[in-house]
């Protein structure tokens, strides 16, 4: 089905020009649709048989000169070619119809101008039409190659966030566990409730783009509480955000690497307690801490923050800001329709 759709889109296209090669004749006087008839189907003729030595010109030319590797020299080649044989077939062809090429018995090729510069124009035409459609191809699955790989990329990258989230939140978490089950039976039955529903957000949402505010925050906060329970007051955390702004979206786990980042980069003791901030500006969403910066810091696979700003880049084209002063670090995220 294709290919019958191919052959009438040509056929449609050389009939086209062909026409609009004959227009010119149409203002001349004393012409009649029958008079104009025989140029009509010479030009018709011309076109196609110049467009089935092009395709065949075209397809060695690309064999020979990739257009990807040598655009140039495959142009070169193509239109040389194209034209060589346009030119000999339009002049051989207006020779039999139009200039009594046969002369005591013998063909001979009688040259026209005319012939010439239209062989030249419906090769220029022709190649103009494949050269374009080829470049447009190769645009448009270079687009699609770029788009996967820049996926494939951002998520890799995601991939291996989570990978380094999951066992050393685990881990910490545990630790912390064991040490208050002797203590409080009730709040280590909370803290495992608590992880537990970090850990659900993380392999329910973890192949989203975007998740709504809200269940962003009820992840954050029960990975707060957590944290809380290992830091104490060491740890502060302040949450306002505007209810206009619940239903709005971010990446998910979001929130939860920017916490991350904040507890692993900075000291937190009962001399230095680090605050965390989550406040919403307009439609901007801003996590904020106090800055008390580590001299030794834990091993990180460095990619918390370029993994946002991929994501923001990749889903929605837009840029998160990252503003650090000597009293503050603080990311400030758009909040996205849903």
């Amino acid at each position: 089905m294709g290919s019958i759709k191919n052959i009438k889109t040509i056929l449609i296209g050389c009939a086209i020009l062909a026409l609009l090669l004959i227009s010119p004749y149409c203002f001349e006087q004393n012409q009649t649709i029958i008079n104009l008839l025989p140029k009509l189907g010479l030009n018709f003729i011309l076109c196609l048989s110049v467009w089935g030595g092009s395709v065949l010109i075209g397809t060695s030319a690309e064999r020979l000169f990739p257009l990807i590797e040598h655009p140039k020299k495959r142009i070169i080649y193509q239109f040389t070619l194209s034209a060589v044989y346009a030119i000999l077939l339009v002049n051989i062809l207006v020779s039999v119809f139009f200039k009594n090429g046969y002369a005591d018995g013998e063909f001979n090729i009688k040259f026209d101008w005319t012939a010439t510069l239209l062989a030249i124009f419906i090769t220029f035409f022709l190649i103009a039409a494949d050269i374009g459609k080829e470049f447009f191809m190769l645009w448009k699955s270079a687009l699609v190659e770029s788009e996967k790989l820049k996926k494939e990329t951002v998520q890799s990258q995601f991939e291996a966030l989570k990978t380094q989230i999951n066992p050393h939140f685990l881990f910490n978490s545990l630790n912390t566990l064991a040490a208050i089950i002797p203590e409080d039976k009730d709040k280590s039955v909370e803290f495992v409730e608590k992880l537990s529903k970090v850990y659900r957000y993380l392999m329910q949402y973890r192949d989203y783009d975007t998740i709504d505010l809200k269940t962003e925050l009820n992840c954050v906060e029960a990975y707060f509480f957590l944290q809380q329970t290992r830091f104490g007051k060491n740890l502060k955390i302040e949450i306002q955000i505007s209810d206009a702004n619940m239903n709005l979206h971010l990446p998910p786990l979001t929130l939860q690497i920017l916490a991350e980042n904040a507890i692993k980069h900075n000291i937190v003791s009962s001399a230095k307690p680090l605050l965390v901030k989550i406040y919403t500006s307009d439609t901007n969403l801003i996590v904020e801490n106090n800055l008390q910066r580590k001299s030794v810091i834990e091993s990180s696979t460095k990619v918390g923050l370029l993994n946002i700003q991929n994501r923001y880049q990749y889903i929605a084209q837009k840029e998160i800001e990252i503003i650090e002063t000597e009293e503050c670090f603080k990311v400030v995220l758009p909040l996205l329709n849903p």
